[in-house]
């Protein structure tokens, strides 16, 4: 009955039933663009730098609240916070200048993003290896206040990138909170610096979704517009039955 059925119909007949069998609705990939991405790394590496120097900066204010007490100590966080900032500002010139990884732009992000975690666990580490348990009041607030405000400085300028941002932020939020939770225990203190934290990571949401939408709407994803030309009839077989008519009443 089918070999009949096929038969029976006329070649434009068969040509719309192929049309109807081969036509599937079009994935449509969801997520940015590779150029909106290759854009956002763009951005990562140029806001990075600011981002880098106000962890150096805030370190600087903490080792110089922290030396006049416990110098030892000092030094030692110091040599760490300064082979991990060099190593991020490293990869970052490198990348920038073109000498490596500027034809492979995901690596470099990767690679960036791993050494941001260990400077925030570095910079983070300040909150328990400058502060001892007998540490003075008055240190305690000063060093967990500039280690709150540089992990949250830190993230907001690299929240091109939500990796980033969450690997330089988190651990230094760990850290503090460690130290507060050790120095004083489950006081309200510790519900504050965590309060703290939660409203910095709602920021850097917002921040990376706003950055996000900026380079989909620069550089879109382009097969919605080749569906829709695609989509266009322009070739359909009511178009070649008008065209065979045409040519037969001529």
């Amino acid at each position: 009955m089918k070999r009949e059925t096929l038969k029976s119909q006329t070649v434009h007949d068969l040509q719309e039933l192929a049309q109807k069998a081969t036509h599937r609705r079009p994935h449509r990939p969801k997520g940015l663009s590779r150029a909106a991405h290759l854009h956002l790394i763009d951005v990562l590496s140029r806001r990075g730098g600011p981002g880098l120097a106000f962890v150096g900066g805030v370190s600087v204010f903490v080792a110089i609240m922290a030396g006049r007490i416990y110098p030892l100590r000092t030094i030692v966080w110091v040599t760490t916070m300064f082979v991990t900032l060099a190593i991020c500002r490293k990869l970052r010139r490198e990348f920038r200048s073109g000498e490596k990884n500027a034809t492979r732009p995901f690596r470099w992000r990767a690679s960036y993003a791993a050494s941001l975690c260990v400077l925030g666990a570095a910079f983070g580490s300040s909150a328990i290896l400058l502060l001892p348990e007998n540490a003075p009041n008055g240190l305690t607030l000063e060093v967990i206040s500039l280690v709150t405000f540089g992990a949250l400085g830190a993230s907001v300028l690299h929240g091109a990138h939500a990796r980033s941002a969450i690997a330089v932020g988190l651990p230094s939020a760990i850290f503090a909170l460690a130290g507060i939770w050790r120095l004083n225990g489950v006081t309200l203190s510790l519900f504050g610096g965590a309060a703290t934290f939660a409203a910095g990571a709602i920021l850097i949401f917002f921040i990376w979704r706003a950055n996000s939408k900026t380079a989909n709407s620069r550089f879109p994803r382009m097969g919605l517009q080749r569906q829709e030309f695609d989509s266009e009839p322009y070739f359909t077989p009511s178009h070649i039955r008008n065209t065979d008519s045409t040519a037969e009443a001529s």
